[in-house]
C-alpha cells in the first residue's frame, strides 16, 4: 500500500498516510481472519461510509462494567481463533517448504 502511494504521489506521500493507515487497519487479514483494529480494540472500525448508510452499531452493554467484561471475552475469543488460523498457515507453509527442501 505505501508503495503504491509513494509511487503516486512523490511529493506529499506523507499526507495520505493517515488514510493509508486506516485502509490497513480496517483490511482483515488473510492469515487472522480479522483485521488489526478489531484485534486491538475488541470492534471493527466505524468508517464514514458506515454512518452514510447507517448501518448501526452492536452494542448490547448497559454499563461500563458489562461493556468491558464483553471486551474482554471477543477479544479473549478473537485471539484464541487467530492462535488456531496462525498455527494452521504455520503447518502449511511448513509442508510447501519441505517439498521443495532437499537432503
Amino acid at each position: 500500500m505505501m508503495g503504491k502511494v509513494v509511487q503516486e504521489h512523490h511529493q506529499n506521500w506523507d499526507k495520505h498516510l493517515p488514510f493509508v493507515m486506516a485502509a490497513y487497519r480496517a483490511t482483515i487479514h488473510q492469515f487472522t481472519g480479522y483485521s488489526p483494529h478489531y484485534l486491538m480494540f475488541a470492534r471493527e472500525n466505524r468508517a464514514p461510509a458506515d454512518l452514510v448508510f447507517s448501518i448501526p452499531r452492536d452494542e448490547t452493554s448497559t454499563s461500563y462494567d458489562d461493556y468491558s467484561a464483553e471486551m474482554e471475552e471477543k477479544q479473549k475469543q478473537a485471539y484464541q481463533i487467530v492462535r488456531q488460523h496462525l498455527g494452521t498457515t504455520a503447518e502449511r507453509m511448513k509442508h510447501r517448504y519441505d517439498l521443495r527442501v532437499r537432503p
